[in-house]
């Protein structure tokens, strides 16, 4: 497999990782599903911050995963922290047109 080659936790092998883990929710996998999301969402918060849109993408993929499960409070939680990165995002941009 690609991990061998290139390695679990380069930034460029998120992406696949985010790919696949949408492959398998589709399938119905979603411990499969939810396995890559992770650690997609862990290779994109080392290398961007907790802030960064590519985490909150992940968040709210992970978030789908979870209301598909029915498990409506773990989405909630993840939709919440969706919310904040970009609202936190938002506003950093509002004080760059500011200054």
């Amino acid at each position: 497999m690609a991990k061998a080659k290139i390695g679990e936790t380069r930034l460029f092998y998120a992406p696949a990782l985010s790919h696949l883990a949408n492959f398998y929710q589709a399938q119905a996998r979603y411990g499969d599903a939810e396995q890559f999301f992770k650690q997609s969402l862990a290779i994109y918060e080392k290398a961007h911050g907790p802030e960064h849109s590519h985490v909150a993408m992940t968040l709210n993929n992970l978030a789908v995963l979870h209301s598909n499960l029915r498990d409506n409070g773990r989405a909630l939680d993840l939709i919440r922290r969706v919310v904040a990165i970009y609202r936190s995002r938002s506003l950093a941009v509002g004080r760059q047109d500011e200054a």
